[in-house]
């Protein structure tokens, strides 16, 4: 079985931290983990808690026509949610940092 590779999505321009959980000597440990843009990064064998923890990070901006627009122009999947608490006058568009290498 290969191991999988991921990196950050094309449009994060910076380094970003990702909180994530790796399965060690039995025990789930979490940690942060800072990833660079552009760069290709391999997941340990059998490391199900690290893979489940990268691809299911999800970040969440304020919302803006420009930004919705280079989600769509990048064809990047996104979601617009809208605040709960203030009923909505507020909207935040919700990705997912990672994604995989084929």
């Amino acid at each position: 079985m290969s191991q999988k590779k991921y990196k950050l999505i094309d449009i994060l321009e910076y380094p970003t931290k990702i909180n994530v959980a790796t399965r060690r000597k039995g025990y789930l440990q979490y940690a942060q983990m800072t990833l660079e843009p552009k760069k290709i990064y391999v997941i340990p064998e059998g490391d199900s808690a690290l893979e489940t923890s990268l691809f299911d990070a999800t970040f969440k901006k304020d919302y803006s026509a420009e930004l919705e627009n280079l989600f769509k122009v990048n064809n990047i999947p996104y979601t617009v949610e809208l605040c709960r608490v203030c009923g909505g006058r507020k909207r935040k568009i919700v990705y997912h940092p990672v994604e995989e290498v084929k």
